[in-house]
């Protein structure tokens, strides 16, 4: 039987990233400011991780604003 996946917000980040109870991460669907000034639709994707050489853990990058952060997946 197939299992549903299940999205969450991530604390910190509503509106921006979403986890799942399946252990992906994706972006959300949101409007943000062009850099000329208008409008721009950005669409929501499940966001690639990565393995940390030193533990084994997979970690993945989320942005708000002008800050970037990278969280291993058991801290989310």
């Amino acid at each position: 039987m197939c299992e549903v996946e299940q999205w969450r917000d991530v604390v910190g980040y509503e509106g921006l990233y979403q986890v799942s109870n399946m252990g992906r991460v994706r972006s959300v669907d949101r409007v943000v400011r062009h850099y000329l000034g208008g409008p721009k639709r950005l669409k929501g994707r499940v966001l690639q991780s990565i393995v940390n050489g030193g533990y084994g853990h997979l970690v993945v990058g989320l942005c708000k604003k002008v800050s970037n952060v990278v969280y291993m997946f058991t801290s989310l």
